[in-house]
Formats: C-alpha cells, structure tokens, sequence
C-alpha cells in the first residue's frame, strides 16, 4: 500500500451544517483505517465523531485527501492552518486546535465530568498505596510509594510484583492475606482478559486462510497476492458480517487433503501431483524447490503468491478433485 502522507477531512454527509474533522497523517489510508476500528467497537477519543458513529454508522462519513504533502511537517502546518481559522471552527468535530496533540479534554463536552472522574480515580489510588501495607523480603512498609522511595524501585513495577501470583515473587505481597487473595484474583482475570484480547486482535501470522475458496499459507501471504493490507483480511476473517464470509481460517481438522496450484517455469499445473506426473520431478522435489531461497529455483512458486496480472490464482481443489482427473 503507498503511503500517502498529508491532510485529510472526515465529513458527516448526514449534518445539515456540513461538521467535519481535519486530521494529518504520515499515511493517510492507515489513519483512516485507525479510525473506522476505534469507532466500530466504541473506543474512539472524538466524542462527536464516535456519536455520529453510534447513531447513523460509518456509510454516514466521507473520507478525502485534502493535500498532500512530502514531509510529516509540511502536512502539520497545513492541519494547523485549518484548526486555527477561526470561520470554520464551528463546524469543526476536533477536540483540540493545534497539531501537537494530547489534549482531548479542553474542549471535550463533558470537559467537568471527565476532570472531576480523573481526581477520585487519582485519590483511590493515593488512599489505596497508603492504607495497603506490603511486606518485601520480611520487611513491612506502609504502601508501595514507601517502598519505591526506600528500595529505588519504580513503583509500577513493585505494584505488580506484589499483585502477580507468580512464585517468583512470593516475597512480595500485602499485609493483610485477604486483599493478597484479591489482588491475584483481580491479576488472574486481568491477564486472561489480555491474552482474550490479544488473540482477537492477532493477525493471525502463519495460519493457513481460504479466501473465496483459495488457499494462502498466511494472512501475509494472502495480503501480499491480493495486494491488501494484512490487517484488513484479519478483520474480514474474524467479521460476522454476512459479506465476508468468503473469508476464514483453514480447519486443518477437515478430512479434505487440500493442495495448492503451482507455477513452474511460468507454466500452470493444477497441484504438485499434476506437476510432478507432467515434468517427471518428484513431487517432495518441487515442494523443497518452491520454498527455497536459492535463485536457482526462482520460476518454482505457488500460483497463488502471484500478482494475477501476471498468473490468476486457480480455484482451491482437494486431492480427491486431483485424483479422478487423473487417469
């Protein structure tokens, strides 16, 4: 995908007064990308924005390139010339006016709220350090902030030791047994929510696809011959959406013994096994010669790994398809 860098706008066609956003970025399509999945699962930082989502959905926006630019700092300047002209700022979504960014507070809506959620967040966290004393090596201290200061130990890192379940560091934990007990249960859902989520977002590096009924060894490899970004098909694949269902993992629990087309010299064989029976090459041969890195071997590939103005990918056939063509 060329990256394209510069200015973009965000326009809700919907609003008969014409809001919209203007943003900058190094590569545009991936900002936009950023976008469309922080407003699909209700995450995004722009209130207004994530509303507008919520209510008419994402065919409501219009997405355009407003200038392209040759540096990162070329396209700030241009986004902070439009934030800081003070005749279209009322129809602006954006929470802050310069290109420096952080500050989504100043003029958020619910600017009070927010302020006064950060100060009871912050004295919990005060009161919780002072009212939970922890022993270290056998040695009690009256918070974690305490033993940071006495230990020279960053208190995050204590603050985890001492909430971790892990036998490594039994020497670290709280006082009262209890709150131990419920500090490790807390850690306990925290990492399975982690690894829950962390799964969700992979993009699935090495696990076979079948994309309209074509195999591909990876997403990377699917992206790559369908000239697609790699983290577009891993939503595709695990979207419930009834349009993507073309898109899913390979069960390499079927029965089915699927094969891949093969290129070689150029010429289209429908499996390794047609290959192998039409060249006279064993078939493990012509598998060891398409993975090798050896230049020797450059016109040995899988058809699908190949841009389709040069050779479309062949239709996804099981070995039982293979063989009763072959006679």
């Amino acid at each position: 995908m060329t990256k394209i860098i510069g200015v973009y706008k965000i326009s809700n066609t919907l609003c008969p007064e014409g809001k919209y956003y203007i943003g900058y970025s190094s590569n545009i399509k991936q900002r936009w990308q950023k976008h469309k999945y922080k407003l699909k699962r209700e995450q995004h930082v722009n209130i207004y924005l994530q509303r507008v989502y919520n209510k008419y959905g994402i065919d409501c926006f219009k997405f355009e390139i407003l200038h392209e630019c040759e540096s990162k700092e070329e396209a700030q300047e241009y986004e902070t010339s439009y934030l800081q002209d003070l005749s279209i700022r009322h129809k602006l979504y954006n929470l802050l006016y310069d290109s420096i960014g952080g500050d989504t507070i100043t003029h958020h809506p619910n600017r009070e709220q927010i302020i006064e959620k950060i100060k009871e967040k912050r004295q919990l966290q005060t009161n919780y350090r002072s009212d939970a004393p922890i022993v270290i090596d056998g040695v009690n201290y009256s918070g974690i902030t305490e033993a940071g200061k006495i230990l020279n130990i960053p208190i995050r890192t204590i603050n985890d030791r001492v909430n971790s379940p892990s036998p490594k560091f039994i020497n670290y934990h709280f006082l009262d047994k209890k709150k131990q007990k419920e500090a490790e249960e807390k850690y306990r859902i925290r990492s399975e929510n982690k690894s829950k989520r962390n799964k969700e977002l992979s993009t699935g590096r090495g696990v076979p696809v079948i994309i309209d009924n074509i195999y591909y060894e990876s997403i990377r490899t699917a992206a790559k011959a369908l000239n697609k970004d790699h983290g577009t098909i891993s939503r595709r694949i695990k979207s419930k959406e009834s349009e993507y269902q073309n898109y899913k993992y390979f069960d390499s629990n079927k029965k089915v013994n699927l094969t891949r087309a093969v290129l070689i010299d150029d010429i289209l064989y429908k499996s390794p096994t047609v290959a192998a029976r039409e060249t006279g090459i064993m078939r493990s041969t012509i598998n060891a010669r398409i993975r090798s890195h050896n230049p020797k071997f450059a016109g040995y590939k899988y058809a699908d790994t190949v841009q389709d103005e040069i050779m479309p990918s062949s239709p996804l056939l099981s070995q039982d398809d293979i063989d009763n063509h072959e006679v």
